[in-house]
Parts: structure tokens; C-alpha cells; sequence
């Protein structure tokens, strides 16, 4: 991220774009999820398993687009922050 005369190596934009890509990733495999295996006495222990592992995926996909909000959110706090330093500092900027 480049701002007037201030400039950092991280750009939190790019991280938040990466954490929806990551989420939406999550979401696509929704549609994959398998029926439960026929695991004799074991099916309903796995069955419960998968179900158990599908709700922990979702929550993980459902913190990946907070996360990504959150940064979003950073960075234009950040951005604005600099903004401002910029303005109340032009002797710095030269």
C-alpha cells in the first residue's frame, strides 16, 4: 500500500480478496457433500462425524468473509489515517 509519501510492504486488500477467494472455494464444495457411507454398526457414528466436519467447514468459510470484512475495513482505516498524516504534515511529503 502506497499513500502520499508513506509506504508499506502489506496491502490488506490483497488478503482480504484472498480470504474470499478461500471462503468462496469453502462455499463451491457445498454441493459435493457426500451422502454417508454405508459403514455397517459405523454408519451412524460417521454419518454424525461427517456432519459434524460439514458444520465445522461452514463456520470456517463464514470466518474467512469476517476476517476479509475486518481487513477491509483496516485498510481503509489505515488508508485514511495516512491521508490525514499526509495533510497535517506537507513539510514531511517534499
Amino acid at each position: 500500500m502506497s499513500t502520499g509519501g508513506f509506504r508499506t510492504g502489506v496491502d490488506l486488500s490483497t488478503f482480504a480478496a484472498r480470504m474470499r477467494a478461500a471462503s468462496d472455494g469453502i462455499e463451491a464444495l457445498a454441493s459435493d457433500v457426500p451422502s454417508a457411507p454405508d459403514a455397517g454398526a459405523a454408519t451412524e457414528s460417521i454419518s454424525s462425524l461427517l456432519a459434524t466436519l460439514v458444520d465445522a467447514v461452514s463456520v470456517l468459510s463464514l470466518d474467512a468473509q469476517e476476517a476479509a470484512a475486518r481487513l477491509d475495513a483496516s485498510a481503509t482505516s489505515y488508508d485514511a489515517a495516512d491521508q490525514g498524516a499526509v495533510a497535517a504534515l506537507p513539510a514531511l511529503r517534499d
